[in-house]
């Protein structure tokens, strides 16, 4: 115990400056975060990005900081003063890690505790989530900084490491983006946590060999093996065929969580792109669908789409797996499914009718809670939620803070008809019933969201277009009713439609 004290004392007494650096950086990062609790609209735009620039310099002055103190004892190179002396590798790695703990987790925790209280929410309640913050700054960090700083004798090194794992995480993405059926979340848990698992395991592991062997060829023919197997990993994975698993059709028609046909009645005409395409994307599709058969205490998201189009001249075209982005609610009796199909093919077809199947993945989703809150005129509590308000100048939209983690599917209405609100002079008042309605979806898992922050915070924007493209939205004020619910997701199913003798091109999104 003396010798990692030993180790403790001088890694202090040597790297003061790189440890009051990022000291006062946390509080200045703890000194500003409350006022992104106010609404967005009063913050000056030098405030955000300030707000914004503190919370990734503290970081990566807790990386550097890392790298300093592991590289006072090198463990590469011909450098390694400390073998000389009577160190025990073990009592080094101790030491480290109670650097660490005094100077960074302890320091963050406190910070976190204290931003807690601030808000209005209690710390000793909210200790399991600080905690898992804690452990998910360890292992996202803390464990990859020190691994990197394990297997590089200075910073120069450090710095093109970075560089190739910049490069590495680049062509990671550019490769997801062209595997089939890789874009659906659900198909990419499982191996997203084989990758994540051996990411770890080799992490820990080049550590803890670095400071018992300290040989670093092996380990960084490990860290690139580990490399390595992810990418092997996202190219064998069969993406379709976890999808058709996760993914089946109901046994029977009656467990179909929504009815999806084709809305025939619709009149074809072009439709016009919000956004210039280039010529040689693809011709983008969308079909227009009527919306029934939902359960009033349910919600259903598409996952991904995937449709086959068979023309009658016996072209055939079928897409991979790709994101649906669509939330169908019971108040939504239509709704357009979009699809992205190969301009070749579309030209080659022309006019000609088709037949067109599409495949939705979906997700259903049932009411957890209800909840009616009055509108306060500064932060009213919301259950299961956390504190929200209305914002200084936009009445269409309310802001909220939630502690640790944002809710995982939460819709907040509210109607002109139970509005206690006035108008202002030469306002156009809302249709009797009007609802409107705010969304915020967050596919965060665990008690605590990744981050330095304890404070979840998110605006709830109501405004929509009517039929005549207009914005219209709601007017809050105090004594307004809010009803706030949250869901729980049931289950995963699939849902197919047939539609016969479509013309595409009558549905084309046309370049502005």
């Amino acid at each position: 115990m003396n010798q990692i004290l030993h180790i403790f004392r001088k890694d202090a007494r040597r790297h003061w400056p790189e440890i009051a650096i990022s000291l006062s950086l946390l509080l200045a990062f703890a000194w500003r975060e409350p006022r992104n609790w106010r609404s967005q609209s009063t913050i000056e735009p030098l405030s955000q990005f300030l707000s914004g620039a503190l919370a990734v310099l503290v970081p990566v002055a807790w990386s550097f900081l890392i790298v300093r103190i592991v590289h006072a004892e090198s463990l590469v190179g011909d450098r390694q003063f400390w073998i000389t002396r009577p160190y025990q590798w073990k009592k080094l790695l101790a030491a480290k890690i109670l650097f660490l703990a005094v100077f960074m987790n302890a320091p963050l925790l406190i910070a976190d505790v204290i931003l807690l209280a601030k808000a209005g929410f209690s710390p000793t309640r909210h200790l399991p989530g600080l905690l898992y913050m804690q452990l998910l700054m360890t292992v996202f960090l803390f464990l990859p900084s020190s691994a990197l700083a394990s297997v590089t004798a200075n910073i120069s090194q450090v710095l093109l490491a970075v560089l190739g794992i910049v490069l590495y995480l680049i062509g990671v993405a550019a490769l997801s983006s062209e595997i089939p059926n890789s874009q659906i979340s659900s198909a990419d848990l499982i191996p997203g946590s084989i990758e994540f698992a051996i990411l770890i395991a080799v992490l820990l592991v080049t550590v803890v060999l670095q400071y018992a062997r300290r040989e670093s060829f092996r380990s960084r023919v490990l860290l690139i093996g580990a490399a390595l197997s992810i990418l092997v990993i996202m190219v064998v994975t069969p993406y379709g065929t976890i999808i058709a698993h996760i993914y089946q059709p109901p046994a029977s028609a009656q467990e179909q969580p929504v009815q999806l046909s084709f809305d025939s009645a619709k009149t074809p005409k072009p439709l016009k792109q919000r956004f210039p395409i280039r010529e040689n994307e693809d011709a983008y599709i969308h079909i227009p669908l009527l919306v029934s058969g939902m359960a009033k205490d349910s919600l259903v998201a598409v996952d991904g789409t995937r449709f086959t189009v068979d023309s009658s001249g016996g072209a055939k075209w079928s897409s991979n797996w790709r994101p649906g982005g669509l939330l169908l609610t019971p108040d939504k009796d239509h709704d357009d499914a979009s699809l992205q199909i190969g301009k070749r093919f579309l030209e080659m077809i022309g006019a000609s009718p088709a037949n067109v199947h599409i495949s939705f993945a979906l997700t259903v989703f049932r009411e957890a809670s209800v909840r009616k809150v009055i509108v306060a005129a500064g932060d009213f509590a919301v259950p299961d939620v956390g504190l929200c308000r209305m914002t200084a100048s936009e009445w269409s939209s309310i802001l909220c803070r939630s502690p640790l983690r944002r809710p995982s599917y939460l819709k907040v209405s509210t109607s002109s008809s139970e509005s206690p609100c006035p108008h202002s002079e030469g306002e156009k008042p809302s249709p009797a019933g009007k609802i409107w309605n705010a969304w915020e979806w967050s596919s965060e898992s665990g008690p605590a969201e990744l981050g330095i922050s304890p404070m979840q915070v998110f605006s709830l924007q109501f405004w929509e277009r009517n039929d005549a493209g207009e914005l219209t939205s709601p007017r809050f004020c105090q004594g307004a009713p809010l009803t706030f619910t949250t869901f729980e997701r049931v289950r995963q199913t699939r849902a197919d439609l047939d539609i016969s003798g479509i013309k595409l091109s009558d549905y084309r999104l046309l370049v502005p």
